[in-house]
């Protein structure tokens, strides 16, 4: 891939040099100078790749041969999911370029935007001013991935909030049946964390039981998903318990909550209960 840029391009958008440098007006011969990317460098081959000729091919000049000023470091221009690939940077005339890079404060930046459209039309008075920001143009390149994050955040709530009303009716109805059994130990001097402790075993375990199987599917979509992108994170053990002690965290919140007021409750009502 190849960009055409003017002398202040690589400042303002901060490039980063490897080794050599940008170019500068300074230079007249710089209009026969290219800047390359460590991919392409790496492509080429140069341990040392400073003051080497490429030769450019055109259809207009005929052969040509650039000299090398600098190399950038890697930097990502398509998507997370295509590798880096080789790039190169050549120095035009300002008359021959079709963009124009404008660095704005986010301070009002309606009113900084009208006035670049003012000051526009004083020299392209017959061509609308046509603009986008980059936060936005990065926005619609991972549009899917957001869509897709949004959604599963939503319906991952979703199922949490159902997992818990279903504990919750799962402890009513156990604390309801063992209402005797809980008066009994009272009695006997059990304490109200001891039975709470009882009774969030029953439930430990099942819970322990859907993280078995969860574990591994989980591990196996995400993967897949993964394998998608180039760069990716890598999946570690941690990031399973850390969702296990969510999942027990909350589901013991849950159950302490109807076991704690079974426990405290009146142990001659609970003998009493049918």
């Amino acid at each position: 891939m190849t960009i055409v840029i003017d002398d202040k391009f690589l400042d303002t958008y901060k490039f980063r040099f490897k080794e050599g440098r940008g170019f500068e007006k300074e230079h007249g011969s710089d209009t026969l100078s290219i800047i390359l990317n460590e991919t392409a460098v790496k492509m080429l081959g140069y341990n040392s790749p400073l003051e080497r000729k490429l030769l450019l091919a055109s259809s207009d000049v005929g052969r040509v041969y650039l000299n090398i000023i600098g190399v950038v470091k890697d930097f990502h221009v398509q998507k997370m999911q295509e590798p880096i690939r080789p790039l190169a940077f050549l120095l035009r005339r300002d008359s021959d370029l079709n963009f124009l890079s404008i660095k704005v404060s986010t301070n009002d930046i309606m009113a900084t935007v009208n006035y670049i459209k003012t000051e526009w039309n004083k020299f392209a008075p017959n061509q609308p001013i046509d603009y986008t920001f980059f936060d936005e143009y990065f926005a619609d390149m991972y549009a899917a991935e957001i869509r897709s994050s949004e959604l599963f955040s939503s319906f991952a709530t979703l199922a949490i909030v159902i997992a818990c009303l279903g504990l919750f009716g799962l402890i009513t109805f156990a604390a309801e049946q063992r209402t005797k059994e809980i008066g009994i130990r009272k009695v006997m001097g059990s304490s109200v964390i001891g039975i709470v402790v009882l009774l969030s075993k029953e439930f430990a375990g099942w819970i322990l039981i859907a993280n078995v199987i969860a574990w591994p599917l989980s591990y196996y979509l995400m993967s897949r998903w993964l394998e998608s992108f180039t760069y990716r994170t890598e999946m570690g053990i941690w990031i399973f318990f850390l969702a296990a002690l969510i999942v027990f965290t909350i589901s013991f919140i849950t159950v302490s909550y109807q076991t704690i007021k079974a426990a405290l409750s009146n142990p001659v009502k609970a003998l009493r209960y049918e």
